[in-house]
């Protein structure tokens, strides 16, 4: 039996101690030692940590701030720079829409015809389109008094012209004619409603907006007519349901302005998009 005394049990423990030694030696010599730059700048370099608190409510104040000042304008330089832009961008606040339950979808057509010193009326003439019948309609008035007959005879009288001073229908008969294409409304126009009589013509035409349009079978000129004054309207503030669109356009017989087909198809095509 062996026995171990006290120099034995120490000597043990420092043999132990040596080959612990020499082994983590060993991992270490094994071990690959890289220092880049970037490394050594990093472990040399000073951080500042963020600990949150007041300082972070103070940097977020500062930062909505600063997003506040660089999306307002300087209206100071507004005002020196451009002040009718000012001014119009106030008037632009206080705006207030005439029709505000809904846009205008409907248009109609309105052309009217004297004589070139617009002292006799001659015709006049509103044109629309129904979507329901996918059909144009003109409803026109003609006057059939002192610029074609006088005194109700039926012999033409040329000095008519001369002493007539009203630019009111007189005498007139309606007219009503419909069509599915625009080539018979656009031939109608030119033939029935642009005088053929020489240079002897004064045009008007604009273009209409309305809010409710009478499409029924009895309808008459009169009846889009009366559109033009009426004011009972619930969805306007004002009561009207119809509103000139443009202001009235001019053409003479004999000035670079005249009536042509192309300015009967421009308001065509326009009526037949209306819904």
């Amino acid at each position: 039996m062996v026995v171990n005394t006290r120099s034995r049990s120490s000597r043990n423990r420092q043999i132990e101690a040596a080959a612990s030694a020499a082994a983590e030696d060993s991992r270490d010599r094994r071990r690959v030692r890289i220092q880049t730059p970037s490394f050594r700048d990093a472990s040399i370099r000073t951080y500042k940590i963020y600990t949150g608190g007041i300082s972070r409510r103070r940097d977020e104040a500062e930062a909505a701030e600063a997003l506040i000042e660089m999306s307002e304008p300087d209206y100071d330089d507004v005002i020196e720079s451009d002040a009718a832009t000012a001014t119009a961008a106030v008037a632009r606040i206080n705006h207030m829409c005439i029709n505000p339950m809904r846009p205008i979808t409907q248009y109609m057509y309105q052309i009217v015809v004297y004589n070139y010193d617009r002292t006799l009326h001659h015709k006049s003439a509103f044109i629309l389109y129904n979507k329901a019948t996918r059909m144009y309609y003109i409803y026109s008035i003609i006057s059939n008094g002192h610029a074609y007959y006088h005194g109700g005879s039926c012999e033409f009288d040329a000095s008519a012209t001369a002493t007539t001073t009203t630019v009111d229908p007189v005498n007139t008969i309606q007219t009503k004619f419909t069509s599915y294409t625009t080539e018979p409304i656009t031939k109608y126009v030119m033939t029935l409603l642009v005088p053929s009589f020489g240079h002897n013509y004064y045009i008007q035409d604009q273009i209409i907006g309305v809010l409710s349009t009478v499409y029924d079978d009895d309808a008459t000129y009169y009846d889009l007519d009366q559109l033009l004054y009426e004011k009972s309207s619930s969805e306007t503030t004002n009561g009207l349901n119809a509103f000139p669109l443009i202001p009235y356009r001019e053409y003479w017989a004999d000035s670079v302005y005249q009536y042509t087909e192309d300015t009967v198809y421009s308001a065509l095509q326009i009526l037949g998009q209306s819904v």
